[in-house]
């Protein structure tokens, strides 16, 4: 289980957006994590966990307790 550093870079920039709050970011914090690894394989239950253990520790999320599972349907099972 490898966790992107694209999200790990994507939260950093989030969380300088959330050192100034304004009434547009002051609402829900978390994270969105995709259903599918890059090489269209189905995450499981252990890398959610990992993934979400990884972005707790993450500096400057405090508070960030939601996260948001997307999927785009096009990764199909050949039948």
């Amino acid at each position: 289980m490898r966790f992107s550093s694209a999200v790990l870079a994507l939260a950093a920039a989030f969380g300088a957006v959330d050192a100034a709050p304004s009434p547009a970011n002051t609402g829900l914090k978390g994270f969105n994590y995709g259903a599918f690894f890059l090489n269209q394989q189905a995450k499981v239950q252990a890398d959610f966990t990992y993934e979400f253990k990884r972005a707790k520790a993450l500096p400057g999320t405090s508070g960030w307790t939601s996260a948001r599972l997307y999927t785009m349907g096009m990764f199909y099972l050949p039948s």
